[in-house]
């Protein structure tokens, strides 16, 4: 064809020399025969209509083996065929001669300078909205492993987040310890692996363990967040991937029950609630055995309880610490202890570096003196006392790199709270004591009280059931309400206690009192000083102390209290005083649908101000746009009160909007009791538990052991032990987490990651929304606006709108719309609903979020990177910002695989190597005439290239259709670059744009830093197993796939993407 406009893939079967024909197989792997069916019309075509491609890195295709990705393509000779790399999920990556291969119609990597050899200019506005599209996926390609996958998913993923899932890749099989301190996301963390893993291998089966009251939250984390569903146990067919069982279940099986079921994953969290579970504890060591892959989340291990983390570790690793005594474990966490010990002493030296430069060097010099590690010493060695910084720098690097390396088990990873100070808002605390009323003042809660704590007293039989299963639940719900006490009061008389008479009377009438008060809140609520019960106290402060009622300020109460009466009763004074529109419920008992109605009217209906809870909202849900968080009555463990914290002090809150707890209670009572433990112990209403977490069970046994030995007095005789307890294993705790800070504060892998999020993160919303709907348009498949006025990002996309006939020019395939007949928010709203925006979507569970990973999205961006379209063009440009003409190449920059695949390694192996290469593609000029030969316009190209709008509206020099005077623009351009010159011209720039494209890689690269990463892990390796006395892996193996990654870093692959000529002159 003398101009070819139209492509599509085929495979060749037939070559008939005498006719000077070819007879093709044309595949259709993704059933879109039906939409273009005229593509598959002709079966033989002159062999001067046929030219040679490739199929385009990425996608999706047939082999032998079954379906697989091509990760890279390589040439053999000029006559061979192509061989491809492909990885196919439980097989591995293999290798393929293409003539072995299915690839469908619509997916082609065309060479863009043999296009433009042919004259194949297409209109700039496929250039323009291709171009969007490729940078964004470029980014994401190289950015560390995963976060392409992890970029579509509803959450705001943290330096420390990233580089904790990155780690969770180094080796093959993912067996590692998630220990962040509470409220740094281990949840997400977890997901986010699973994620990755069930990216690479769609049949990947996943058992999920957790205690029974957060099974529900993972199952919604799974899902809003990461698109993964998962079923219950007891529910699940054979066929279910993702499955969910609490500890009690588990337990509960028959022995070989969950060992006849194969699972790829096992993800257990709240791990360390098995250390008091030993049924539990036995069964999850034997499915660790079992699976190739586990995740463990739990509180963080503190290596003083040498026989608590002996057994932790024994499940990450029972080969290793199974048969490990604790007497020699205990030897491995003193050594651990001592280099802790000396890092931390150095860090207070370092603090004030002015005045002890010189004995940090000697420190430094000592400890790599008695590790034996020469890396260490050549570090310390180049601290230069007489620099700008004195070696301040340096000798951070070298402490980093102690923490970094010498650890007992570096698969527990371990993130500190201290890290994010600055990215997490301040917890405030706001108390409104109150004194119990009795009937001397008309109300009978002092009465009520003080008649069942003398019972409680007289009938205490100090073991451990009563205390327990009396003592507690009755002073919890004492000092919540009269109706969670009358009814909890009830339910032990059904069970067969005798409950006084007395304590019935006088509940009685502290309820009656109780619901006098509520009658008359109104009037009471003008006069607040003839207050009584804490519900009425607590709509007083709303109104009078917040912006609950203002009509200019959307403010947002969370309100907790552990009992559903207690709920009831101040939802209904809620509703009565501010609408019932402004309140909602959430707690157990509630239809999942009226759920989530709750939780939508209180995430993004500016009208709803008020939520109030049982512990059911503590646990996990995302209510981080609350103001405020009110404790009705106090939790009576610190985990549950950590919990609902939780809600609001969450990643992804404005760090300048305090975390403020109101906290409701009764002076000089056991509740205030608590509330002092709570607050001066343990902090926990001014600062997270940071590490304390693993001895809040101590702490809860504590308070159970006061209480039997003495129910009114023995919580304020064992409050000072329980305080001088904690405060001891603070201090233990405090060395442990500078240990672990350390090892972040110089971390190459932490620096790239910090780079990447610069470049991405704040600025994804606009490259979704810019790649999505670009292209979308182009492709003849647009979305509607849904609420342009109120919320612009919002759109909605419509099945019926596809329409084969706008997107036949780029074979646009239809997205898998099946993907959205099951998808919650789409039956609820009965559309396709979503943003582009991130925080909106993470705001508001009702919207889908269009991004990686969804069906509409994945469609469109997959079509513009393997569609033939948009690769190749030429243009002109009226004032434009510079004069140029020339040809502009486009470059890819891409880790060669061929030294993973010859060395048998997974691509995983890159984890976090990739982002040493350049992230962003590469831009290169080919001058074709003087003038523009002296013009350095290769930055401001880069930004031109990038204003789609000017581009797709430049004059298109290829347009076929005849101009005004009779002649098609491509004809004047064929005549100004006759064939022979314009092909001679075009094999130049590539060779010459392709060496200035090699050089700004090695401008742009950070291979030396990638160089000494790997030598620093090698090094660490062999010294750290030195200094605790055993070997985990062959030292060669480790430096062999190091030495791959090097080799797939240096000899990388630079791709041309796509080539534009242009011709732009400059306004005067």
């Amino acid at each position: 064809m003398k101009f070819p406009r139209t492509f599509a893939m085929a495979q060749i079967k037939d070559i008939d020399t005498l006719a000077e024909t070819v007879k093709v197989k044309i595949h259709d792997l993704f059933g879109c025969k039906s939409y273009y069916d005229y593509a598959f019309a002709v079966t033989e075509f002159p062999w001067n209509d046929v030219v040679r491609c490739r199929a385009p890195k990425g996608c999706i295709i047939g082999t032998p083996a079954g379906s697989g990705t091509i990760l890279s393509v390589r040439k053999q000779g000029n006559d061979d065929p192509l061989l491809y790399y492909v990885s196919i999920p439980e097989r591995g990556i293999i290798t393929c001669l293409e003539t072995d291969l299915r690839i469908d119609f619509s997916q082609m990597d065309v060479d863009p300078i043999e296009m433009l050899s042919r004259y194949e200019l297409q209109n700039p506005s496929w250039f323009a909205c291709r171009y969007t599209v490729s940078s964004t996926v470029h980014v994401l390609n190289n950015a560390v492993y995963g976060f392409k996958v992890l970029a579509g998913c509803r959450v705001f993923l943290l330096p420390h987040q990233v580089v904790t899932i990155v780690r969770c890749f180094e080796t093959n099989a993912v067996r590692y310890m998630l220990a962040d301190e509470v409220g740094l996301g281990k949840t997400i963390e977890a997901c986010s692996v699973i994620k990755i893993m069930h990216e690479r291998n769609p049949n990947l089966r996943v058992l999920y363990v957790t205690p029974m009251p957060l099974v529900d939250q993972w199952r919604f984390e799974l899902f809003s967040k990461f698109s993964i569903e998962a079923v219950l146990y007891k529910q699940k067919h054979h066929s279910d991937q993702h499955v969910l069982i609490s500890l009690g279940e588990l337990a509960a099986l028959p022995g070989l029950m969950l060992s006849q079921d194969h699972y790829d994953v096992l993800v257990v969290d709240e791990t360390h609630q098995l250390l008091t579970n030993d049924s539990a504890y036995e069964c999850i060591r034997q499915l660790s055995e079992q699976t190739e892959h586990v995740l463990f989340l739990s509180a963080t291990p503190i290596q003083d309880r040498k026989a608590e983390y002996l057994r932790l570790l024994t499940l990450l690793d029972p080969q290793l610490y199974g048969s490990m005594s604790v007497e020699l474990f205990g030897l491995l966490v003193q050594k651990q202890q001592d280099i802790q010990r000396e890092l931390y002493l150095l860090f207070d030296d370092i603090k004030n570096y002015a005045d002890y430069a010189d004995s940090v060097v000697e420190k430094l010099k000592e400890l790599a003196d008695m590790l034996s590690d020469n890396r260490l010493m050549e570090m310390v060695n180049k601290i230069d006392l007489d620099s700008e910084d004195a070696g301040l720098e340096t000798a951070y690097q070298a402490a980093s790199y102690i923490s970094e390396h010498y650890r007992l088990e570096r698969h527990v990873i371990r993130n500190r709270r201290a890290l994010l100070k600055e990215k997490m808002p301040t917890r405030t605390l706001v108390s409104l004591p109150y004194t119990m009323a009795g009937a001397n003042e008309m109300y009978g809660e002092a009465d009520a009280a003080y008649d069942l704590l003398q019972w409680l007293q007289e009938i205490n039989d100090h073991t451990d059931a009563f205390a327990e299963k009396i003592v507690l639940p009755l002073l919890a719900v004492l000092f919540s309400s009269p109706w969670a006490l009358m009814e909890r009061l009830n339910l032990l008389k059904k069970k067969g206690v005798v409950v006084p008479n007395q304590v019935f009377y006088s509940t009685q009438a502290w309820l009656n009192a109780a619901e006098g008060e509520l009658n008359r809140a109104d009037e009471l609520l003008d006069d607040p000083d003839s207050i009584h019960g804490r519900l009425l106290k607590c709509m007083d402060y709303l109104e009078e102390e917040t912006d609950i009622t203002s009509k200019y300020v959307p403010f947002k109460v969370l309100v907790f209290t552990r009992h559903l009466q207690t709920v009831e009763r101040f939802l209904s004074l809620a509703r009565h005083r501010l609408g019932d529109e402004a309140c909602v419920a959430f707690y157990h008992g509630m239809s999942a649908e009226s759920l989530q109605d709750s939780v939508e009217s209180f995430q993004s209906d500016d009208n709803c101000r008020l939520m109030v809870c049982d512990e059911l909202g503590g646990e996990g849900r995302n209510f981080q746009m609350a103001d405020i968080v009110v404790h009705l009555d106090t939790p009576w463990t610190a985990n549950m009160l950590e919990q609902r914290i939780g809600r609001l002090d969450r990643l992804g809150r404005d760090p300048e909007k305090d975390v403020v707890s109101v906290v409701i209670y009764a002076d000089n009572t056991i509740e205030e009791q608590i509330f002092q433990l709570w607050n001066n112990g343990m902090n926990i209403y001014t600062q997270s538990l940071s590490g304390l977490e693993i001895i809040t069970g101590d702490i809860a046994d504590s308070i159970l052991a006061a209480l039997k030995d003495d129910v009114t007095e023995g919580l304020g005789h064992a409050l000072t032990d329980i305080q001088e307890k904690t405060e001891r294993m603070r201090s233990t705790v405090k060395e442990e987490q500078y240990y672990d800070m350390a090892s972040m504060l110089y971390r190459p892998l932490t620096i790239a990651v910090e780079r990447m999020l610069s470049m991405y993160q704040g600025k994804e919303d606009e490259i979704f929304a810019d790649a999505m709907s670009s292209w979308a348009a182009q492709a003849g498949f647009k979305p509607t606006p849904a609420d342009r006025e109120n919320t612009p990002s919002l759109m909605e996309f419509r099945q019926e709108r596809f329409s084969p006939s706008s997107s036949s020019n780029a074979f646009l395939a239809p997205p898998k719309w099946d993907r959205y007949t099951l998808n919650p928010q789409v039956i609820r709203k009965g559309r396709i609903m979503g943003t582009y925006n991130r925080a909106l979507a993470i705001k508001r569970e009702d919207l889908l979020f269009y991004a990686p990973g969804d069906p509409i999205f994945d469609t469109i961006v997959q079509n513009a990177m393997t569609c033939y379209r948009g690769r190749a063009c030429a243009i002109e440009i009226e004032d434009a910002p510079f004069s140029y003409t020339g040809l502009v190449l486009v470059w890819n920059v891409e880790p060669n695989m061929t030294p993973l695949v010859q060395s048998n390694l997974d691509p995983i192996v890159l984890a976090q190597f990739r982002t040493f290469l350049p992230m962003e593609q590469i831009i290169t000029l080919f001058p074709l005439n003087k003038a523009s030969q002296s013009v350095q316009v290769d930055e401001k190209m880069a930004e031109l290239l990038a204003e789609r709008y000017r581009i797709r509206k430049a004059t298109h020099l290829g347009k076929r259709s005849n101009s005004s005077k009779g002649t098609a623009k491509i004809q004047y351009f064929v005549a100004q670059y006759p064939e022979e010159k314009w092909v001679h011209a075009l094999r130049l720039a590539r060779r010459n744009c392709r060496e200035k494209a090699k050089q700004e890689v090695q401008r742009l690269w950070d291979y030396n830093t990638a160089v000494e990463e790997a030598r620093r892990i090698v090094g660490a390796f062999q010294a750290s197993n030195r200094y605790f006395g055993y070997e985990k892996a062959d030292v060669e193996q480790v430096k062999n796939i190091y030495r791959a990654v090097l080799k797939s870093l240096k000899y990388y692959e630079l791709t041309l993407d796509s080539a534009i000529y242009m011709r732009m002159k400059q306004n005067g």
